[in-house]
């Protein structure tokens, strides 16, 4: 029976290697095939025992071919100009899914999860990731607070097309102001030309001095003055009275303040239907100022008018509110402090433009001594004309009476402490914002600048008008991000990894598809780490090590060819015996 056995093996031979350059053959194939992982042969041999001889009796019988996978081998990862292209440097497979067609216009899916490495995906018409075979990405969506999905779904964008529109809460400033700073009116040399006055006076008034309110007003009874906060009323240029947040006793305390003025029995003050009247008991000049304009309304003040024959000799000057009138000169004394865009709810937007102005220089010696103030400002109205709010001040300190100021020691800013502070109330050219917070963080100093002019280092918003989708990329770690048109980036997806027990016990399906078996052992979904964006991993196929193989296998099964001539040879022999 040797000669027909070893007719049986040598077929047996035929059949293996006929299996091998089959799998050679299909490796070849799909050398540029993404993600393919090439199919090896493995052979088993059969032997064959006498069962009365035992191990001595022992011959070699025939050949069995089967496969086996290197899904465990990587391919080379290369780059790729698609966005949304991916590869897993590493271990883990993508998890996808295949379509089962759609129902009624919407996408149907088989709801099995598959694994590939294939990651040349694409965005289909539903707003799906697809790749060049036909399976669908899955990924763990994310919140609008950052936060992932426990379990992941068939990634879908068609929701994502647009940004909406946030509103402008917080702008974050940052900036160096000159030691002297030079707006417009700037006299080389004189400092105190570089300051911003709180009030300003237009010279002596005519004889007899006597001061009365312009407008009548009736002061005849207790006056809630509440309102004029921190706002300041003087007499030949020195503030003898600062209005409280009280809404009670102020009529009182600032006829104490007037009277009680340059020692006391020199001026007498009224306070009647008509308003306010101030008469000099020698009869010498004076002169009478406000901070602000708010405090002229209050008393019937206007600047420049004229009484009974007398100017009233009250300016305005530059208080916390700056009109449309007094602009120009506002402008003239003032440096610009840059510009950031802010939006409301409804992605509208403004220019928010600053301007500083220095209101003292530091002076260890005056009394009391003062620090290097100043004060910031918006504008609000842009159109603003006569007494129409142009410039608004920027209050440090909402929890103190008044507009407070920014106060530098050593170049640093000490005021406001924590180095931020609230605008309330923001109004832009008729558009509403509310109250935008206004973060200096440790970057806002004063410090000597030659041209005397503000050196901002960052003034940004986080409002933002509303956009459209532009472009989806898949950036290294996993994180499928969406732009828009108006700048704004977003997390849409975080794409998990599943990794198997046993890679090369997976069942191969088409178009580079895995499913789990038993074998293979459950899957362990892992983080997306590994995942490098815009990028492909290749097929693992050495064509040079595959013609190699080839070579073998055809020598292979040219000797099996040749035992099976001999045998037949034999087998005639031995026929020709008979005869």
């Amino acid at each position: 029976m040797g000669i027909f056995d070893a007719l049986t093996n040598a077929v047996s031979g035929l059949q293996a290697q006929s299996y091998a350059l089959e799998n050679i053959s299909g490796n070849i194939a799909n050398s540029s095939t993404i993600g393919y992982k090439r199919t090896e042969t493995s052979f088993k041999d059969l032997f064959v025992e006498s069962a009365s001889a035992g191990t001595r009796a022992q011959r070699s019988g025939s050949v069995f071919a089967f496969s086996r996978a290197t899904n465990d081998i990587a391919g080379t990862i290369s780059a790729s100009d698609t966005g949304t292209s991916l590869a897993v440097d590493g271990d883990g497979y993508l998890l996808v899914q295949s379509s089962n067609g759609s129902n009624n216009g919407v996408q149907q899916f088989s709801g099995q999860n598959l694994y590939t490495k294939r990651g040349d995906f694409d965005l289909d018409k539903n707003g799906n990731l697809v790749n060049g075979a036909g399976y669908y990405l899955l990924g763990r969506s994310v919140s609008n607070t950052g936060v992932a999905s426990a379990t992941p779904t068939v990634i879908n964008v068609a929701d994502s097309d647009l940004y909406p529109a946030v509103a402008s809460t917080t702008v974050t400033y940052k900036a160096n102001l000159p030691s002297t700073p030079k707006p417009e009116d700037y006299v080389d040399g004189n400092e105190n030309s570089a300051l911003l006055p709180a009030y300003a006076t237009t010279g002596p008034v005519a004889t007899p001095a006597t001061f009365e309110s312009t407008t009548p007003t009736d002061l005849s009874t207790d006056v809630d003055f509440s309102a004029l906060a921190g706002e300041t009323f003087s007499i030949n240029g020195a503030a003898i009275y600062t209005f409280t947040g009280s809404a009670t006793g102020q009529k009182a305390a600032l006829k104490a303040a007037i009277e009680g003025a340059s020692g006391g029995g020199v001026y007498t003050a009224t306070f009647d239907s008509d308003g306010l009247s101030i008469a000099a008991a020698d009869g010498s000049n004076f002169t009478v100022a406000t901070s602000d304009t708010s405090v002229n309304t209050a008393l019937g003040i206007t600047p420049g008018a004229t009484t009974d024959g007398v100017q009233a000799n009250v300016t305005s000057g530059f208080g916390s509110t700056i009109t449309g009138a007094d602009e120009t000169a506002f402008l003239a004394k003032t440096v610009p402090g840059g510009s950031t865009t802010v939006y409301d709810a409804n992605g509208s937007s403004k220019e928010m433009e600053f301007r500083w102005a220095k209101r003292t220089n530091a002076d260890s010696t005056a009394t009391p001594p003062t620090k290097d103030t100043w004060s910031l400002f918006y504008k609000t109205d842009s159109t603003a004309t006569g007494s129409d709010p142009a410039w608004l001040e920027v209050d440090t300190s909402t929890t103190t009476a008044g507009v407070q100021g920014y106060t530098f020691e050593g170049g640093v800013m000490t005021v406001p402490t924590p180095p931020k502070t609230t605008i309330s109330n923001v109004v832009i050219d008729g558009s509403i914002f509310g109250d935008i917070a206004l973060n200096h963080g440790s970057g806002m100093t004063q410090y000597s600048d030659s041209t005397g002019q503000i050196s901002t280092t960052t003034i940004v918003q986080d409002g933002v008008s509303a956009g459209e989708l532009t472009g989806l990329a898949i950036s290294d770690g996993g994180s499928l991000t969406a732009t828009y048109s108006n700048g704004r980036t977003k997390a849409l997806y975080d794409i998990p990894l599943a990794t198997f027990p046993s890679d090369n016990q997976l069942k191969h399906l088409d178009g580079g598809a895995y499913s789990a078996t038993e074998a293979s052992g459950s899957p362990t979904l892992i983080s997306g780490e590994s995942i490098v964006g815009s990028a492909l991993e290749a097929s693992n196929v050495d064509i040079s090590d595959e013609f190699t193989k080839m070579i073998v296998t055809q020598q292979a099964y040219s000797a099996n060819t040749r035992v099976v001539s001999t045998a037949n040879d034999m087998m005639q022999e031995t026929l020709s015996m008979i005869r």
